[in-house]
C-alpha cells in the first residue's frame, strides 16, 4: 500500500474508517489502549481472514495502528495503540501529571436514569448491570463511571450505592432532575473547561472541544476529541446548559434568550 503524504488527510480518513473493523477498533480504543494483537484479532474477525496465530494478528494490528496514528485517530508505539499520548512521551513530560480524576459522563443520560433503581437496590459491580441490561462489561463500566463522575453513586464497603445526591436524582421529577444534573455537571473539570471557553454566540461543539484540547494541552487524538464532544453534547442538551441550534451547533442557555454577560468570572452566569 503506497503511503501518500498529504497535508489534508480528510479523504484518507473518511475512506479508512469505512474499512472493516476500523469502527470497532476505534470504539474499543475510546479512552484507553489496545495491543496490536487485539487489533489484529478484531480485523480477522470482521474480515475473511483465516489467521489463527498471534504473530499474524500482531502484524495486522501494527499496520492498522500505524494508519490510525498517521491519520491522527490515535497514537501507536511499543506494540500498543493509545487513544491519548502515553505518559512517557516528550510532550506529556512537559505537561506534568494529568488530572482527570473527576472523570466525565460517558453514556447517554437516559441509560443512567434507567440504571438508578437497580443501583438503589444494591449491586456489587458493573457486571450485574451488564447482565441485566445486556451491555458489554466495558460499557457497563462506563455507565458506573458516569454515575461516579456526577456524584450519583459511590463505592461503600465493596458495594455500589447511590449517594444522597443520587437518591434525589432518582426520586426527582423530570424538571427537578434536569436542574440537579445541571448542577452536578459544574463539578466536572472537563465541563468547567468547556464552558470557560464557550462564546456567547453559536458555536460548533466539536470545534470547541478541540479548542479545549489545545488550550489545556490535553494531548488527545482527534477521535478522542470527537468522542468527548459527542458524550458531553447529550448531557449539555438534556440539562439545558446549552441549547441546540441545529445538529452539532450549540449556544449557551442564557444567550439563547438574548441575555448578555461578560467573560472570565462571570462565565458561569451564562448557563444559570
Amino acid at each position: 500500500m503506497k503511503f501518500f503524504q498529504l497535508e489534508d488527510r480528510t479523504v484518507l480518513k473518511e475512506r479508512f474508517v469505512e474499512l472493516p473493523a476500523v469502527s470497532e477498533i476505534l470504539d474499543e480504543l475510546n479512552g484507553g489502549q489496545m495491543s496490536t494483537e487485539r487489533i489484529g484479532r478484531l480485523i480477522a474477525f470482521h474480515t475473511d481472514s483465516k489467521a489463527i496465530d498471534s504473530g499474524t494478528f500482531k502484524t495486522y494490528g501494527r499496520v492498522y495502528a500505524n494508519w490510525i496514528d498517521y491519520l491522527r485517530l490515535g497514537f501507536a508505539g511499543n506494540e500498543t495503540l493509545y487513544s491519548e499520548k502515553p505518559p512517557d512521551t516528550e510532550r506529556n513530560q512537559r505537561r506534568g501529571p494529568k488530572d482527570e480524576s473527576s472523570g466525565y459522563p460517558k453514556v447517554r443520560p437516559e441509560l443512567v436514569f434507567e440504571a438508578l433503581p437497580m443501583i438503589d437496590a444494591g449491586i456489587e459491580s458493573s457486571t450485574e448491570l451488564a447482565e441485566h441490561f445486556d451491555f458489554s462489561d466495558s460499557y457497563a463500566s462506563k455507565l458506573l463511571s458516569t454515575c461516579y463522575s456526577l456524584g450519583i453513586a459511590e463505592k461503600d464497603a465493596g458495594d455500589v450505592v447511590l449517594t444522597e445526591f443520587g437518591e434525589k436524582v432518582l426520586r426527582a421529577s423530570d424538571e427537578e432532575r434536569k436542574q440537579l444534573i445541571r448542577d452536578a455537571l459544574w463539578n466536572v473539570n472537563l465541563v468547567q473547561e468547556y464552558c470557560e471557553l464557550a462564546p456567547n454566540e453559536e458555536f460548533r461543539n466539536q470545534e470547541l472541544m478541540a479548542e479545549v484540547n489545545d488550550e489545556y494541552d490535553k494531548g488527545w487524538s482527534e477521535s478522542t476529541v470527537s468522542t468527548k464532544a459527542k458524550r458531553l453534547y447529550q448531557w449539555f442538551i438534556y440539562s439545558g446548559l446549552f441549547v441546540e441550534v441545529k445538529k452539532g451547533i450549540l449556544i449557551p442557555h442564557a444567550s439563547s434568550d438574548g441575555s448578555q454577560n461578560g467573560d472570565g468570572q462571570e462565565s458561569m452566569n451564562r448557563y444559570v
